[in-house]
């Protein structure tokens, strides 16, 4: 079959463009501010790995930033200098959160 053992549940999958907009993403340490617009902490985005990332932001142009983030100034423009990244409103898991070792293997390592 040529696949060497291979499956869809065994491979490693990234969608289209997540690795690309990680390594984008806005560099050193920006404040996180509430809803008042007042510093409530620091995102240090040179040491978040990129499950972290996904789990906390998302990547639009500026005219797609929800208007909370432009509102409480939680929106930084990525690296790239063509999109910007946002704080969502609550994290949401990524597709390997629910991976464990005895079950998924070596793909559990690698996440």
């Amino acid at each position: 079959d040529g696949d060497n053992g291979a499956t869809e549940t065994n491979l490693m999958r990234f969608y289209d463009g997540h690795i690309e907009k990680y390594m984008n993403r806005p560099h050193g340490e920006r404040d996180q501010h509430d809803q008042d617009g007042n510093t409530i902490a620091v995102i240090n985005f040179d040491e978040m790995p990129y499950p972290e990332f996904w789990r906390r932001h998302d990547v639009v142009t500026f005219s797609a930033l929800p208007q909370y983030a432009i509102l409480s100034g939680n929106c930084w423009q990525m690296a790239s200098g063509s999109t910007w990244c946002y704080l969502r409103q609550k994290i949401t898991p990524v597709w390997w959160d629910w991976r464990i070792p005895t079950k998924d293997g070596t793909s559990y390592y690698y996440q």
